[in-house]
This record gives structure tokens, C-alpha cells and sequence, in this order.
């Protein structure tokens, strides 16, 4: 009997179409269909996203607008009885020195002003945060990003007012041991390097200020605008803007939005309300406050009252070292935002002392 093969029949197929049998088409269908579903994500819609901007826009992107990021993730730091072993504390490692360069490339009109200034003047400046445009599944990122250079934005009045600069495209980084694995990148590469990528219209200068080791930057490009509407839409029209990608690889990219939000206010409160949601804290800590004054112990009240078991609380503070990975990766310089962290890392931690004396006193009952 002679085995069959799916790829000859297809060629055929197409050669005389007249001469196909009726009864092997639909397999012919079928195998030609897994046979897709097993390659890697294409990337040729990417290759479309750069494309010059007489293409129609509204085709490629949908109307920007705030993607909801799950606030929890789906499995807990540690073990629930390990949650101890935590440490106390982070310590801020050795960072480089902030290059006025980098700044100056980022945004030529921040030429020759220091870092320090850059960062806390520019809360002053009145950018806004555009927050979660588009997300993205690309196999790989890194080539992929690499050839399309460039990114069509859609914003309305509030985009345009804040005058991006460059797109983030934050995705997960691939551990090394993966990475220089031959058979894992001869067997598995279609399969295991396929990602999400996160696109973040923003500011690159003010990044520049506060953050030492990030990923080289093309310079801002100044492009025309060009307005975009549907024929049967009624609403105000949107603009197109090409910004250039600049690719971050971070070690937890969910919480990369909490350190969009302190680079661009300066303020702990943000940062704190940000990588700990909770309902009840409805008054914000105060810039001046510290571990154990009233205020504190208010919001670490409300913060156990609202996350009632051990394994939730350690899901949120996946989130917190999360965060401490990618300050660590991206070179975070400012003081403020690691005094920021270690309040909220303590918080936490307290959070699981009132759980534990909780549990502790329910048992012996």
C-alpha cells in the first residue's frame, strides 16, 4: 500500500484542480490546516504595522484606550509556608551613572540639563501617561522588532497634547540557560520564543533621566501628522503618528506601567497606590510618610481586610519583587523610587504578620 502524503496531494492540487478527488479534499484541507497550526506566528502583519502611512491606519490599530493588566498573577511569590524566608528589605545594587547624552538624544531640547533636574522638574512639564496602547504576539520580538522600526499611533487630543516620543515595546526576557540551548533553539524556537509585547507610547528623555541601563534609543524623529476617520464614523477624527520602537526586555513586564507612573509624577503615593490596589485606601500616603506612623498602619489594615488569605497576599507580592527585578534591569537611579518600593515590600510583609497571627489564633480556638 503506498503511505500518503499530504504535501503531494496539495501540489497536485494545485497543478490540475479539475482532477481532484472529492472524497480526499476535505483531508487534504484538514492536513494542510495542522500543518499551519504548527509553524510559528508569522510576522508579516508586523511588516504591515511599519508600512508608509498612506495605508489606511484605522485598519491596522484600533482606537487607543486603556488595556485592563490583570492585577494579580495567576501563582503566588513563594509557598505560603515558606513566606518568611522573604527577605526584609531591598537593597539597590550598583547602577551606572546617568549618561546627559543619552538625554540630550532622547530630546534635544534637555541638552546640557542635568539628570536630577530632568526628573523632578518634569511633573512640572504637564505630560500625561498614555498607558497600554496596543499588545502584541510576536515570534521572536527581538528580529521582529528590529525590522519594523517604526509604529503607527493613533491618539485624539489628549495623545497628541502629550507629544510622544518613541514606543516601548516591553516583553518577557528569555533566561539565558534557554537562550544557548541548541536543541531548544533547533526543536522548540517556533513554540517557546513566541511573546507578548506591550506597546507604551511615551516619553524616552525622562526615562533617559532616571534609568542608567536602558536598551539603546533612536533619536525622536519629528513626522507630519495625518488624520485619519472612518466614513461611517461620526467622532472627532484620530491622528497618525510613526514613533520609533525601542525594545525593553524586562524580567516581569505586567508592573512595567507602576514605574511609567512614578517617572512621570515623581511621587511615592502613585507608586505605592499603583503596586498595591486596594478599595479601601482612599487617602493617599503622604510624601513624607514612613514605615510604622499612622497612615501606614491604616493602609496595611485595609490592605489585609481586603486580600483575606496568605496565598493572594503572595500573589501581590509577586508584584512588588516583580517590580524590584525590573528596577534592577533597567538601572533605576532615583532614591525616592526605592525608598518607595521597600514601604510597599514592608507593607506586605506586615500584611502577612496580621494573616499569619490570624490563622495562628483560629487554629488554637
Amino acid at each position: 500500500m503506498v503511505r500518503y502524503h499530504p504535501s503531494i496531494w496539495k501540489r497536485r492540487s494545485h497543478e490540475a484542480p479539475g482532477k481532484v478527488d472529492r472524497t480526499w479534499l476535505p483531508r487534504i484541507i484538514f492536513q494542510s490546516a495542522k500543518r499551519c497550526a504548527r509553524k510559528a506566528v508569522p510576522t508579516a502583519v508586523l511588516s504591515r504595522l511599519g508600512s508608509h502611512m498612506g495605508e489606511d491606519a484605522l485598519s491596522l490599530h484600533p482606537y487607543p484606550h486603556q488595556k485592563p493588566i490583570e492585577p494579580l498573577p495567576p501563582t503566588p511569590l513563594v509557598h505560603p509556608k515558606r513566606w518568611r524566608s522573604l527577605p526584609k528589605s531591598f537593597v539597590k545594587p550598583e547602577m551606572p551613572k546617568i549618561d546627559p547624552a543619552r538625554i540630550a538624544i532622547a530630546q534635544p531640547g534637555y541638552a546640557g540639563v542635568p539628570p536630577a533636574d530632568v526628573r523632578d522638574g518634569w511633573y512640572f512639564m504637564g505630560y500625561k501617561p498614555l498607558g497600554l496602547y496596543q499588545k502584541l504576539y510576536v515570534d521572536p520580538p527581538k528580529p521582529a522588532l528590529n525590522g519594523l522600526g517604526m509604529y503607527n499611533v493613533l491618539m485624539k487630543d489628549l495623545g497628541l497634547v502629550s507629544s510622544a516620543t518613541h514606543v516601548f515595546g516591553v516583553y518577557l526576557r528569555m533566561p539565558g540557560w534557554l537562550v544557548r540551548d541548541p536543541v531548544w533553539r533547533q526543536v522548540r524556537t517556533g513554540f517557546r520564543c513566541r511573546r507578548p509585547v506591550l506597546l507604551y507610547p511615551t516619553h524616552s528623555a525622562i526615562w533617559a533621566a532616571h534609568c542608567s541601563r536602558l536598551p539603546p534609543m533612536p533619536p525622536a524623529e519629528t513626522r507630519p501628522l495625518k488624520s485619519f476617520r472612518r466614513a461611517t464614523d461620526t467622532t472627532q477624527p484620530a491622528w497618525c503618528l510613526r514613533l520609533p520602537i525601542v525594545q525593553v526586555p524586562l524580567p516581569y513586564p505586567p508592573k512595567f506601567f507602576v514605574l511609567m507612573m512614578f517617572v512621570y509624577t515623581h511621587l511615592k503615593c502613585v507608586f505605592i497606590a499603583h503596586l498595591l490596589p486596594c478599595a479601601a485606601n482612599s487617602k493617599p500616603m503622604p510624601e513624607d510618610g514612613k514605615v510604622g506612623d499612622e497612615c501606614y498602619w491604616t493602609m496595611v489594615h485595609n490592605i489585609a481586610a481586603e486580600y483575606k488569605d496568605m496565598p493572594t497576599v503572595l500573589r501581590l507580592a509577586k508584584n512588588v519583587f516583580g517590580t524590584y527585578q525590573n528596577m534592577c534591569a533597567l538601572g533605576m537611579v532615583d532614591d525616592k523610587a526605592w525608598e518607595a518600593l521597600n514601604i510597599a515590600w514592608r507593607m506586605v510583609l506586615d500584611v502577612m504578620e496580621i494573616l499569619d497571627a490570624r490563622q495562628s489564633s483560629e487554629s488554637s480556638a
